[in-house]
């Protein structure tokens, strides 16, 4: 495993240049006269704080993102290829533009939730999260006075996108989602994240909650590190177990938002995906990330956000997956 001070190294460096494109033959190029007294120091997930020493080490162990890649006045989706081990930039169109993540946010939550939580808390929903009264946000339908396991509460958010989980889980975390929000905006930064503002932690628009491909990239790599919660990004389905405010056992099955998972959308021969996240709004149009391994043992993280329909959104997620085999195949 490689040692954190080596990884850190890259994630202070995302104001970086690299070369971006969807060509097979373009890497991760530096940044000439660069000076580490410019970074700031981070703390990780660890809690271990880390100094840059030399952008040749952020290379190694991060993908750097590329300002040029930003386009001007287009409504093409926002595309990202990257290469996880020996990490290596594939494919990267508008990776540090500003966008609305929608539902992509409950990754991050998750993060934080498992960082600052206990996966066997037991969480009770409040009045707050059991009366999300917004047309069209999709909610596990969870009542006030429900009681279930920080783990099951986060398995419905991922797979379903229930955002009454997602406000659960910020009140049991932080004891409300502003508070909450805070902690979002701190690990963002902490994992390197320089382009995202969080102001609550499901993701149904507000003009003040964005990010950007790049950023998520951040949160998704790092989340690669826990087995745990990627066993349940990867479950097509789930069944949760709780109780109601009398005490009576009860169960709700949820079905994976992501198609390649259920197999409503056909994954490429030679594709295992490790886990991701969904998102539709109207302002963020439709939105996927997922981390993938494949035949070869190689992973990649793909991102496609803005996509005007679910059809153009699979069609460009599976450009991205047979470019990844063509890379796995070199």
């Amino acid at each position: 495993m490689r040692h954190w001070k080596q990884r850190m190294s890259g994630i202070l460096l995302l104001g970086a240049i690299g070369v971006s494109g969807c060509g097979l033959a373009e890497g991760v190029s530096y940044i000439p006269n660069f000076d580490r007294n410019q970074v700031p120091s981070v703390t990780t997930a660890a809690n271990r704080i880390q100094t840059a020493d030399t952008l040749a080490g952020a290379a190694e162990y991060l993908c750097i993102p590329n300002r040029a890649s930003v386009r001007e006045n287009t409504t093409d989706p926002v595309v990202l290829l990257y290469r996880v081990d020996e990490p290596f930039v594939l494919c990267e169109a508008d990776s540090l533009k500003r966008i609305y993540p929608a539902s992509v946010t409950k990754l991050l939550t998750a993060y934080v939730a498992i960082k600052y939580g206990n996966l066997d808390d037991t969480v009770r929903i409040s009045y707050k999260a059991s009366h999300l009264n917004i047309n069209g946000a999709m909610v596990c339908g969870f009542y006030e006075g429900d009681t279930l396991s920080l783990k099951d509460l986060l398995t419905a958010m991922l797979l379903f996108s229930g955002n009454d989980a997602a406000i659960a889980v910020a009140e049991h975390i932080s004891g409300s989602t502003a508070a909450f929000s805070e902690l979002m905006n701190q690990e963002i930064q902490r994992l390197g994240g320089m382009h995202s503002n969080f102001v609550n932690p499901h993701g149904l628009h507000d003009p003040n909650h964005y990010t950007t491909a790049y950023d998520m990239y951040l949160v998704l790599n790092e989340m690669l590190q826990n087995e745990e919660i990627l066993s349940i990004l990867r479950q097509a389905s789930c069944t949760i177990y709780y109780k109601d405010a009398s005490g009576v056992k009860k169960s709700k099955v949820f079905q994976n938002t992501n198609c390649f998972l259920t197999k409503e959308r056909e994954l490429p021969d030679g594709i295992a995906i490790l886990g991701g996240k969904t998102g539709t709004t109207t302002a963020a149009g439709c939105c996927l990330v997922q981390a993938f391994v494949t035949k070869n043992g190689k992973r990649y993280i793909a991102e496609v956000f803005g996509a005007k329909d679910y059809d153009l959104l699979y069609e460009k997620m599976t450009e991205l997956l047979k470019q990844a085999l063509e890379d796995d195949s070199i």
